[in-house]
């Protein structure tokens, strides 16, 4: 899907439905260690360690019931918000070392005062 798309995800079609990103589905739980990931390289557990890494078989799996209604909400964050570098594969996980202002993003200024304020509350 990723390679089809030129920009932000915005949308995906389930069952006739079209659903939009909503990272307010996403449990505070789960998004403060993906923002600490990000921004500082803290480890993650298991969940989140196969959905940084794109295994979904290991994500399914290793998911509660709040995490696998808001996989798809956890994901787009990823994609709409986190470097590339960062998540993906088990070699950029493995590489990431954090989230510097030297770190090669698209994102628009908005969207790096955002990383810089989660970086300052972590």
């Amino acid at each position: 899907m990723r390679g089809v798309l030129h920009g932000p995800v915005q949308t995906l079609r389930q069952g006739g439905q079209v659903m939009v990103p909503n990272y307010r589905l996403i449990p505070a739980r789960t998004m403060s260690p993906m923002v600490k990931w990000v921004t500082v390289a803290q480890p993650t557990g298991d969940f989140l360690y196969a959905v940084l890494t794109n295994n979904l078989k290991e994500a399914c799996n290793r998911a509660d019931d709040e995490n696998i209604e808001a996989l798809y909400h956890i994901v787009c964050w990823l994609y709409n918000h986190a470097p590339l570098g960062c998540w993906g594969s088990v070699e950029n996980v493995k590489g990431w070392q954090g989230w510097t202002r030297e770190t090669p993003v698209t994102k628009n200024v908005f969207e790096m005062k955002w990383m810089d304020k989660c970086a300052e509350e972590t």
